[in-house]
């Protein structure tokens, strides 16, 4: 993915997402996550990671009652624009398969609208699962094969989409569990768990919407 690109699409990537038709998806996409959020165990908000952070919509997604939390972008313009409304956060600028940060140091890595700009998810799953905790959580989305991913390749970017079948065939590759997931109108949604030993700790009742 260009930098060039991101850098550029900083200076107009809230107000295309606060025009009434995208503020309406991105409320229900946002309530959609957020309600898996709430649903994790209270030791999950120790220590996060939130990876491709953007502009800050996930952290905003984050209670309140979050301890430390680290914000990882590709882009420093999108994490300057972040840091003016999460001041208290912790961000890097860098690679989400290259994190210098040290391993299994976090209870839960949240990944909102990244996965899809990856060329290598195996390369994605294993670098999470070195950052998380034992039995820690991974909250993560990606775009299905569908025609809604079109618009952003018009933009520049290269969109990389997965049938459901292979998205759960490398979390089982990359030693996680899959506690739940949902499918909304522009997500396959994802919680779930490393497990050294292959068995998740505990199974989320995620409501339906």
């Amino acid at each position: 993915m260009s930098k060039v690109i991101w850098t550029f699409q900083a200076f107009f990537y809230d107000l295309l997402r606060k025009n009434a038709i995208s503020s309406r998806i991105l409320r229900k996409e946002n309530d959609a996550i957020l309600s898996m959020l709430q649903m994790l165990p209270e030791n999950c908000w120790r220590a996060v990671l939130d990876l491709g952070s953007g502009s800050g919509n996930s952290l905003s997604l984050l209670p309140s009652k979050t301890g430390f939390i680290v914000a990882v972008d590709y882009s420093y313009r999108m994490l300057k624009r972040s840091r003016v409304f999460f001041p208290n956060v912790l961000y890097l600028n860098g690679e989400a398969v290259a994190l210098p940060l040290k391993h299994n140091i976090f209870d839960l890595v949240v990944s909102v609208g990244l996965l899809e700009y990856l060329p290598d998810a195996d390369a994605f799953f294993s670098e999470i699962f070195t950052k998380l905790k034992s039995d820690g959580y991974l909250v993560f989305t990606i775009s299905p094969p569908r025609l809604v991913a079109g618009p952003r390749t018009l933009l520049g970017h290269k969109i990389y989409t997965h049938r459901e079948i292979i998205i759960e065939e490398k979390i089982g590759r990359h030693s996680f569990v899959l506690v739940n997931q949902r499918k909304t109108l522009l997500q396959q949604q994802y919680v779930i768990q490393k497990s050294v030993n292959g068995n998740s700790t505990e199974q989320i009742d995620i409501p339906d919407k």
